[in-house]
């Protein structure tokens, strides 16, 4: 799932940035190989700690993934079902409200974690984002959901942002465009200023050729008059 991961952690990046920042929110992937080191859940968990909200890609491999549940799990016990954002990339999600907790046995996108009686207590609000491949922060659709994402995350209304991320993408076009025009005029300005300088030097080497024969003309009429006197 790391292309719905990363076109997710792009757009909360982008979507609300001011000109000038670099990311709108600070996001942590983890792109290490889970096997690979033996500290990695004491890593997890700290990042879990320090982070606000837990975004969670649902699809049938991360429903069958160890790493994940046991994310979830962690982030269930120590900061409850408050601040947990569900994206489903892939499968199906079929709520159980008699449990509370997705069906364990008809929903393909659900780690066991959230499949348990009463992991949820009521049914989560879950963006699908499962028809939008490939997850281009530039597709209007999939950046219209990752603003729905975003917006608690920043503790502002939808229509905040949305209109916000808006007017930063005009002026960042306004930008782009004020670049590309100076570029454009600083390269006709050079492209000018080479023509007449090669012009300028073309005419230097053709009065330097006249000043060359003049003078060798001088000196061969000298030659001429010096042999018949």
């Amino acid at each position: 799932d790391t292309a719905v991961a990363e076109g997710i952690q792009k757009g909360l990046h982008s979507i609300g940035r001011k000109l000038g920042r670099l990311h709108a929110l600070r996001v942590f992937r983890d792109k290490t190989d889970l096997a690979a080191s033996p500290s990695l859940w004491a890593k997890l968990t700290e990042a879990l700690d320090k982070s606000r909200y837990l975004v969670v890609v649902l699809s049938p491999n991360s429903a069958s993934s160890e790493w994940v549940n046991k994310e979830i799990d962690y982030w269930l016990a120590h900061r409850g079902r408050n601040n947990l954002v569900l994206v489903m990339a892939d499968g199906t999600l079929i709520w159980d409200d008699t449990h509370g907790a997705f069906n364990p046995q008809n929903s393909t996108a659900a780690p066991p974690a959230l499949a348990t009686p009463d992991a949820l207590g009521t049914e989560p609000i879950y963006i699908d984002v499962s028809q939008d491949n490939p997850w281009d922060i530039q597709n209007p659709v999939f950046r219209d959901k990752l603003t729905d994402i975003a917006a608690p995350i920043h503790g502002k209304p939808k229509y905040e942002p949305a209109s916000e991320d808006l007017r930063e993408q005009q002026r960042f076009r306004r930008f782009r465009r004020l670049a590309i025009t100076g570029l454009a005029v600083l390269l006709v300005t050079a492209i000018a200023a080479a023509s007449v300088a090669f012009i300028q030097r073309r005419e230097a080497i053709q009065q330097r050729n006249e000043a060359i024969h003049q003078r060798n003309s001088g000196i061969a009429r000298g030659l001429v008059c010096l042999l018949y006197t």
